[in-house]
């Protein structure tokens, strides 16, 4: 089984800034902490970057309804993919 390429991310927790995340992805102990620059392997930047919490507002009917999302972290890419990994990641 051929290595996952990585990529060099800027970690953000932008549910609850400050606070360190730990998780286990694909059999790998990750522990990030807010702000930090770390290699991640492309599927857990991807994993990590489709979090999201649903956002509440009244609607015109007076009622409570979802209206939107917000990313429970951000990962910023911090480095350019090699040529044949950023196809790869524009296809995945």
């Amino acid at each position: 089984m051929a290595k996952e390429p990585k990529v060099r991310i800027k970690f953000q927790h932008a549910e609850n800034p400050g606070k360190d995340v730990e998780f286990n992805a694909e059999g790998q102990y990750y522990h990030l902490k807010d702000g930090e620059e770390v290699s991640l392997p492309i599927s857990v930047v991807r994993h990590l970057n489709s979090l999201k919490y649903p956002i509440y507002d009244y609607g015109d009917d007076g009622k409570i309804k979802q209206a939107g999302e917000r990313n429970r972290f951000n990962c910023i890419q911090l480095e350019l993919l090699e040529p044949k990994n950023m196809k790869e990641a524009a296809n995945g």
